[in-house]
């Protein structure tokens, strides 16, 4: 009888962890979904410089619908500011370990990025 390996991947997670996973509602099985069947979790990732260096901070983080692993580009906005965008593989782990609590806050905008196929966006110029 030829024997048969299976292979099972849970996480278990604290009580902070629990609250990263909710953030990110249904997406969170999706994502374990995706895992299982050997297909990456695709995050897409949006900073904004701020004023000063010290305001710049990771803004927008969710799940990548529309934009392809090793995306990136730049929106502009009307003050000058600008937010860097880019796609990236990840793990549940890594959204454990990195804390990434699901922040979709600039999507709108970013979908104007993703559709202008120039990996650059100015806001108010379209």
């Amino acid at each position: 009888m030829e024997s048969v390996e299976y292979k099972s991947k849970r996480l278990i997670l604290t009580k902070d962890e629990k609250i990263i996973a909710k953030s990110w509602g249904a997406l969170w099985s999706r994502f374990g979904t995706l895992e299982r069947s050997g297909r990456p979790i695709l995050l897409i990732f949006g900073d904004w410089s701020g004023y000063r260096s010290s305001q710049y901070r990771i803004t927008h983080i969710d799940q990548s619908y529309k934009a392809k692993e090793g995306f990136s580009g730049t929106v502009q906005f009307t003050d000058n500011t600008t937010m860097s965008v880019w796609v990236k593989a990840v793990t549940r782990e890594q959204i454990i370990k990195n804390k990434w609590s699901r922040r979709p806050s600039y999507t709108s905008l970013i979908n104007d990025l993703i559709y202008s196929g120039e990996g650059y966006y100015k806001v108010g110029d379209h």
